[in-house]
């Protein structure tokens, strides 16, 4: 109950996602901006934006190249999209 709570109360207002201080929907920062032009289905599109941010995070300093890759290769183990 508390989680969906949560969740009405940080997307009540933003239901076409026009901000992204969504603390539940990591992964959806870049792909709804590519998700339908790329033809892309959901999951493969959240999957791309979530190795995305581990690599960007990387670059910036904020994860180590081991969390990087624990990111990826957890993302790889669910079956979902890298690219």
């Amino acid at each position: 109950g508390k989680a969906m709570e949560g969740y009405v109360r940080s997307e009540y207002g933003n239901l076409w996602e026009t901000h992204q201080c969504r603390p539940h929907a990591y992964g959806h920062t870049w792909c709804p901006g590519y998700e339908l032009p790329a033809g892309m289905l959901h999951g493969q599109a959240v999957g791309t934006d979530m190795g995305f941010g581990a690599y960007l995070s990387f670059t910036e300093g904020w994860v180590s190249e081991d969390e990087m890759h624990r990111v990826l290769k957890n993302i790889s183990d669910c079956e979902l999209s890298l690219y």
